[in-house]
């Protein structure tokens, strides 16, 4: 995965990793701890969930990790979600319910530790495209943080 976005990056072609907003610059406080914000995702199928789509045996959990679906928009505990809102407290308390997903799963521990290396390798590389990536991160790391780019 880094190999390969270095090797797009490289070509001019940017494709950032999410994992780096979060190394790029810690978001306000409460802001970086919302899952709506940081890990929501809508998966092929139109489900929306907080788990990364690959780490998930849909036939096994795709419903207990369902959140919402596209076109029906979000259900149960999340349907008046907002960040900032009077559930954020504790809304994600009982969600992370897969085996193995709740400490931080093998592939998780795995993909967080290739990240913190390509951040490094990125910071130390000094090359041209390293440089427009890292730019472009920071840039996208404000977005993320809610400040203008």
């Amino acid at each position: 995965m880094t190999a390969w976005t270095a090797k797009e990056a490289a070509a001019g072609n940017r494709v950032l990793l999410e994992p780096l907003l979060e190394m790029a610059g810690r978001a306000p406080a409460g802001r970086a701890d919302c899952p709506f914000l940081r890990d929501l995702e809508m998966f092929p199928d139109g489900t929306y969930s907080l788990y990364p789509y690959g780490f998930v045996d849909m036939k096994k959990y795709g419903e207990l990790v369902a959140v919402g679906r596209a076109g029906e928009g979000f259900s149960g505990r999340f349907s008046d979600c907002a960040p900032g809102g009077k559930d954020c407290p504790g809304c994600v308390g009982n969600y992370y319910r897969i085996p193995g997903m709740g400490g931080g799963a093998a592939a998780y521990a795995l993909r967080s530790s290739a990240m913190k290396e390509f951040f490094r390798s990125l910071l130390t590389a000094g090359t041209g495209w390293s440089r427009g990536y890292l730019k472009a991160a920071a840039r996208l790391s404000l977005v993320y943080r809610g400040r203008a780019a």
